[in-house]
C-alpha cells in the first residue's frame, strides 16, 4: 500500500474532497483517507481483495480536505497501526475516534473563515498606518507567543531524540520498526555557482514579487 495521500494536490484553488473514516470490520482498526470523486466508490476500490471489508464510519465534506486528513493523520499519531501495510490505518476506540472527528469539523470551520478573511488581505498593499490591538487580541498574542516558545522546546526534544536514534542506527539501514537512514542521491540545481559563473544571465531571469511578511513583536 502506498504511503501517500489517495489524491494528489495538484490544484492552485481549493476543490470540494471528502475526508472518509473507514472501519475495517467490527474492530477497533480504521483507515482515514481522502478523495475528490465518488466515496462509495472509493470504498469499493479499498474493499477489493481486502479480507475484512471497510464499512463507512463517517465523511467529512469539506474545501480543506489535504488539510482535515493532515489534522486527523497527525491528531492520531500515536495511534497508527502499521500491521495492514499502510500508513492510514489507526487504532482506536469508536467513542474516542468520535470525538476526535467532532474536534475536527470544529477546527476546519473556524480556520477555514479566519485562512479566507487572512487570504483576501494577503495580496493587498500595506498602508502605512497602526491600530491598535483589542484585548482580545492582546490574549491571543500572548497564547502565540506561549505556542510558540512550546514548539522551540518540543523541536529541541525531537531533534535530540533523532540524533539518539541515528547514533544507534550507526551505518545500519535501519531498526527495525523504529525508522530508516539510507542513502539517496539526487540532482539539484546550483544556483550560487551558477550565479558566479553566469552572473548577466542569472540577472535577466530574476523577477521583484511584492508579498507581506507577517512577524510577532518580541517583548
Amino acid at each position: 500500500m502506498s504511503n501517500t495521500s489517495d489524491v494528489s494536490e495538484t490544484q492552485t484553488t481549493p476543490k470540494k474532497g471528502y475526508v472518509y473514516v473507514l472501519r475495517s470490520g467490527l474492530s477497533n482498526l480504521f483507515k482515514i483517507g481522502r478523495t475528490t470523486g465518488n466515496v462509495e466508490k472509493r470504498i469499493q476500490q479499498l474493499n477489493t481483495g481486502n479480507p475484512y471489508s471497510l464499512i463507512m464510519f463517517d465523511v467529512i465534506e469539506t474545501e480543506e480536505a489535504s488539510l482535515c486528513e493532515k489534522y486527523l493523520h497527525q491528531r492520531l499519531r500515536t495511534s497508527k497501526h502499521f500491521g495492514s501495510g499502510g500508513t492510514e490505518f489507526f487504532e482506536i476506540d469508536p467513542d474516542e475516534l468520535r470525538s476526535v472527528l467532532k474536534d475536527a469539523r470544529a477546527f476546519l470551520n473556524e480556520y477555514i473563515s479566519a485562512k479566507n478573511t487572512a487570504d483576501e488581505y494577503k495580496a493587498a498593499q500595506s498602508e502605512d498606518r497602526i491600530i491598535e490591538p483589542t484585548e482580545e487580541l492582546q490574549k491571543e498574542y500572548r497564547r502565540l507567543l506561549d505556542i510558540r516558545e512550546q514548539m522551540d522546546m518540543l523541536e529541541f526534544e525531537r531533534e535530540l531524540i533523532e540524533y539518539r536514534i541515528k547514533a544507534a542506527l550507526g551505518t545500519a539501514s535501519e531498526l527495525r520498526g523504529i525508522a530508516t537512514w539510507k542513502t539517496s542521491l539526487a540532482m539539484r540545481f546550483d544556483q550560487d555557482s551558477f550565479r558566479q559563473a553566469n552572473p548577466d544571465l542569472h540577472a535577466q531571469y530574476l523577477k521583484q514579487n511584492a508579498h507581506r511578511k507577517f512577524n510577532l513583536a518580541k517583548k
